[in-house]
């Protein structure tokens, strides 16, 4: 990552408000691991259980916890994924994807074979 850093403010003149002296910067360099490329492995809910009424459901419980504030209509859309996203981010899965369980935490039921 490459970013600047103010090291002096610029000066103006104070009667006429012009810059006499523009701000000096400094470029700052380095390194930051956003991602560490592992896979990440969970089990989540089948394509095949992702009815739409499992997901207006799964829309439902969202909405009680705040996280979602469309309409629960069965669409697993983008911002049902950001919803399923925030859920589970703090329980150390930040992904779009439903986990079983979190399907299981939210109070919906799960078929096992």
């Amino acid at each position: 990552m490459t970013g600047q850093v103010q090291v002096l403010p610029e000066q103006r003149d104070p009667k006429t408000g012009k810059v006499t002296q523009p701000a000096i910067y400094r470029e700052l360099s380095g390194q930051k691991l956003v991602d560490s490329g592992k896979p990440r492995y969970f089990e989540s809910v089948c394509s095949e259980d992702l009815t739409p009424a499992f997901v207006a459901m799964t829309q439902r419980a969202l909405a009680l916890r705040g996280l979602y504030s469309g309409p629960a209509d069965g669409k697993l859309d983008p911002a049902t994924g950001r919803a399923i996203a925030a859920y589970q981010a703090p329980r150390g899965l930040d992904s779009p994807t439903l986990s079983v369980r979190a399907a299981q935490e939210l109070g919906l039921y799960i078929w096992s074979n």
